[in-house]
């Protein structure tokens, strides 16, 4: 079973030739177009098709902007594949195939009808063609070929499983298969998703298909997570473990703590904005580079809980979630973040070999070595959990609410051009 980042853009000839190097999913080089068509194309119709808004992360920008930049990329392009769509191509020969839960965000997918939006490819002026044949996660796409196999040191004529994009395989993988399941995946960027049976169309989260038939995964997604910890860690000049050492020495009281505002590669939650900016807030003279690194933990945990709120608007919170990834390795971001979100935390034995595991459960369903997914669940291992303490409830419930009161602050000050406006 395969999966690979989502969101991207890998144009190949009919033979699986690359003619540019691949885009990946945080690419913001259509921002300035995506404003433009904005004006064109009014943001509730592409909401409504797609499950997403009008934003530079999605295929359907990159695409549109390659399309007036390099036309002959375009024109040299057989078809538009996500990455782990060309690894597919890669170890069987056979090109030009995605599942839904890729199709589902690139921006040109229509999640009602299931099949690709000619009005949005018109709007866009993507063409058509680039566009390949969409089969279900759990389709055997082809076996291994010779020369795959010698690499892999598989045998022949193994068979290839399509899997699905790193969202609904981590989906998946964090046991996530029945409606209402929740869990936190907590990476470079990191977000919170459930499994519905049924779209959704709360315009501040989005939505995208599933591995599992008939099923979408609701998500809020922060696009600075572990990458905003290690840009600290960088400034601090330290490692991840001196990082979480100096982050437990940090003064307690709330109130006298700084704030740090992740946004260091737009915000996608809970508002879509390419050019949100992150911050420091509340420095003073007597704080120390373990209010610095508590505040990136806490600043992470507080953008996360934004989600969380977005998620759940109109419906319950769950209690209790799954976390994954490799940031849920740190003992001290799991801690903050069960008491930001004020539930308790399942962590997953192996965190960051979730999606992987994800991949893994497609292709024992489709092989047969699972009955269905319920079975596949026998492969999600069990973890440690962990539950909040009041106390750090109580201060997480405190910054929660300066942090919002900062955010809105500098979205005011970037759209003014003025400081005067920062709280």
């Amino acid at each position: 079973g395969l999966s690979g980042h989502m969101n991207g853009c890998v144009l190949v000839t009919t033979d699986g030739t690359p003619v540019r190097p691949a885009i990946i999913h945080s690419d913001l080089r259509a921002a300035e177009l995506c404003h433009n068509l904005a004006a064109q194309i009014p943001g509730d119709r592409v909401f409504e098709t797609t499950g997403h808004p009008l934003a530079p992360y999605f295929s359907a920008a990159k695409l549109a902007w390659l399309a007036r930049h390099e036309e002959e990329s375009i024109a040299a392009a057989r078809w538009c594949l996500q990455s782990k769509d060309w690894l597919a191509g890669r170890l069987t020969d056979r090109f030009g195939v995605t599942d839904p839960s890729d199709a589902s965000l690139t921006g040109l997918f229509d999640l009602d009808a299931e099949t690709w939006s000619d009005d949005l490819c018109t709007t866009y002026g993507v063409p058509k063609r680039l566009l390949p044949q969409v089969l279900p996660s759990v389709e055997i796409v082809g076996r291994l070929t010779p020369a795959a196999a010698a690499s892999l040191y598989l045998p022949e004529g193994t068979p290839v499983v399509l899997g699905g994009g790193d969202g609904a395989c981590t989906t998946a993988g964090a046991g996530a298969v029945h409606e209402g399941l929740c869990y936190v995946y907590l990476g470079s960027t990191a977000w919170i998703a459930s499994l519905a049976r049924h779209r959704g169309r709360e315009k501040q989260i989005c939505m995208g298909r599933a591995a599992q038939p008939e099923s979408f995964f609701r998500y809020g997604t922060v696009q600075s997570a572990g990458s905003a910890i290690d840009w600290v860690a960088g400034l601090l000049g330290v490692s991840h473990e001196e990082l979480e050492r100096l982050a437990r020495q940090a003064l307690p009281e709330a109130a006298a703590s700084p704030l740090f505002l992740p946004q260091l590669q737009g915000e996608r939650v809970p508002f879509w904005d390419p050019e949100a900016r992150g911050a420091l807030v509340g420095m003073r003279l007597a704080h120390t580079p373990a209010e610095l690194a508590r505040a990136a933990y806490e600043g992470v945990a507080l953008a996360l809980k934004s989600a969380w709120d977005s998620l759940y608007r109109e419906q319950q919170q769950p209690r209790t979630l799954a976390a994954a990834g490799g940031g849920a390795r740190s003992r001290f971001l799991v801690e903050v973040l069960a008491a930001a979100l004020q539930a308790e935390l399942n962590v997953l034995a192996e965190p960051d070999t979730v999606t992987s595991r994800g991949a893994a459960m497609c292709a024992a369903v489709a092989t047969g070595i699972a009955a269905d997914w319920q079975d596949a669940l026998r492969f999600v291992p069990k973890g440690r959990r962990v539950v909040p303490e009041p106390r750090e409830c109580e201060r997480m419930s405190l910054l929660a609410t300066r942090y919002s009161a900062a955010q809105e602050g500098l979205r005011r000050w970037r759209r003014s051009g003025s400081s005067a406006s920062l709280p």
